[in-house]
């Protein structure tokens, strides 16, 4: 095995570990390679089949991305549960469908302390790590073990959508925060005017709860591709009285919803600062033809004087070394061969040879 093929096969081998542990069943191996954890049952679903998975859920996910979905019964030392391994497209898809799910629930909730971001609620605890979405239900004691054996085997970024970010931290609720991509997703406060924000032209959105002034209230963030798609929704909902209180900065459009109180509506649009840079490039002018001109005549001047430096060396070195080692270097005898034409001679036997003398002929 030469070196590249050796290089090759580390390179293979060092990129193949990484993708290993993003499947989905890389991560069961983890739990069933573990001392007493054994599984009950298991299906999985791909993309085509989240409709006989769950009928109200493959709308949603769907909608954020999924990849497939994988549902598992595990026995351990801790008990039993059962867990729904949610592949989704990118992280930031699998941090919208936690949200999604968060969302759904009471908010008297505890922090899952596992992966990126999570929840438990009684019997069910979700959380979300790189591309996977995974909600366990079960016994609290069986739920611990298992995500604390499967989180160290997801790899990669655990990236929230950039639209999430922009949601200003001051007042902000806890885990309220939720990322959209449609208007089915939109909760039922910001039905007047939803269908008219514009998801359709790629836009993302982001909403949390806030508490300002004592009074609670909700912010709307959406994100257009340019601030002047931003710009013709923001005018389309001019019309819309109930979404009244509205900023709109660059590509970012703040919205508070409908209903709140003027004075903490100002101050939370106030708190609203979206950050972009814009990047000039200034078209700089070409050459004139004098300057290129002078360029060709200046690298023709340094090519010929170049050569002159080398003809002038190599014939001083030839000089030198034929004055002072004569015939050791430079034209020695056995390396010299002189061809003669010897013009001054005549053509032996030849027709015109005046030595030839006149034709014998033969007796007769």
């Amino acid at each position: 095995m030469n070196r590249i093929s050796i290089g090759l096969f580390f390179t293979v081998i060092l990129f193949a570990a990484p993708l290993r542990s993003q499947s989905r069943d890389a991560l069961s191996l983890a739990v069933s390679s573990a001392p007493g954890w054994s599984p009950a049952g298991r299906s999985v679903y791909n993309r085509d089949q989240i409709d006989r998975l769950d009928s109200t859920l493959a709308p949603v996910l769907k909608r954020y991305g999924v990849r497939g979905v994988t549902l598992e019964t595990w026995t351990g030392t801790h008990g039993h549960l059962t867990a729904s391994v949610f592949e989704m497209n990118d992280s930031a898809a699998a941090y919208g469908l936690m949200t999604a799910l968060r969302s759904a629930n009471p908010a008297d909730y505890a922090v899952f302390p596992f992966g990126a971001e999570g929840y438990r609620l009684n019997q069910q605890a979700i959380f979300w790590q790189g591309s996977f979405v995974i909600k366990l239900e079960g016994d609290p004691a069986a739920m611990d073990a298992w995500a604390g054996l499967v989180a160290p085997h997801i790899s990669g970024p655990s990236l929230k959508a950039p639209v999430t970010e922009q949601l200003p931290t001051e007042g902000r609720i806890e885990h309220t925060d939720r990322y959209v991509v449609s208007a089915a997703d939109l909760d039922d406060i910001w039905a007047p005017g939803r269908e008219s924000l514009g998801f359709e032209s790629s836009a993302e959105a982001a909403t949390a709860e806030y508490k300002v002034h004592g009074k609670p209230l909700r912010l709307l963030l959406i994100m257009y591709p340019t601030p002047q798609v931003a710009k013709r929704y923001d005018e389309g909902l001019k019309t819309v009285s109930a979404l009244g209180f509205r900023k709109r900065e660059g590509t970012l459009l703040a919205i508070v919803e409908p209903g709140a109180d003027p004075a903490a509506a100002e101050t939370l649009l106030a708190a609203v600062r979206h950050e972009y840079q814009v990047t000039w490039n200034e078209r700089r002018p070409g050459p004139t033809l004098p300057q290129v001109m002078l360029t060709i005549f200046t690298f023709i001047g340094i090519a010929l004087a170049f050569t002159f430096v080398a003809g002038v060396g190599f014939g001083g070195i030839r000089v030198f070394v034929k004055s002072r080692y004569p015939g050791r270097v430079f034209d020695r005898p056995e390396d010299v061969e002189v061809i003669q034409l010897k013009l001054n001679q005549s053509v032996m036997g030849g027709r015109d040879d005046p030595r030839a003398g006149s034709p014998q002929h033969p007796a007769g």
